[in-house]
């Protein structure tokens, strides 16, 4: 297990997450945001310092290391899931380690609808169904057209000198 050095105190860095929903709902991520939808250091809320040089992670990340002590890095291979479903979650119940294989049959699941609603999670999760056999035939199929698709032979197109031809 890896010890990291977290350049902010704790208190510094939990006073960035909404708690006000008690400890089953979703503990948002109020502090800056990356690009993208999760939670991430802007102003060293979030950096830690690993190998001999300071890092940022998104706060999910830091709060599940702060909260269980493990550090789920996708250098190692691992990261954090949010079994809620909402990026900005931080609350250490709604979040835990594994593979991004294991993330994505989550979405995968969560895509079809096989997930209780994000206000439901006060009650662990219910192990994922088993897709409908009509579900897998509608992906069997999807696949099949798109490898006919892109294993067809092209028709050439060359550039003349009055436009293009085929």
């Amino acid at each position: 297990m890896k010890s990291l050095t977290v350049r902010q105190p704790p208190r510094l860095f939990f006073a960035r997450i909404d708690r006000g929903g008690g400890p089953a709902a979703c503990w948002p991520w109020i502090g800056p945001r990356s690009a993208g939808t999760h939670g991430l250091q802007t102003h060293g809320l979030t950096n830690f310092k690993s190998g001999g040089r300071w890092r940022g992670c998104a706060a999910h990340q830091l709060a599940y290391y702060l909260a269980t002590g493990r550090w789920e890095h996708r250098a190692d291979g691992r990261l954090v899931r949010h079994l809620c479903h909402n990026s900005l979650c931080c609350n250490p119940a709604h979040l835990a380690g594994g593979t991004p294989f294991e993330n994505t049959i989550d979405q995968t699941y969560r895509d079809a609808g096989l997930f209780a609603p994000r206000d439901h999670w006060a009650d662990p999760p219910e192990p994922p169904r088993p897709l409908p056999p009509a579900t897998l035939k509608a992906i069997a199929e999807h696949r099949a057209r798109r490898l006919a698709y892109q294993t067809a032979p092209r028709a050439a197109v060359h550039r003349q000198p009055g436009g293009i031809a085929r």
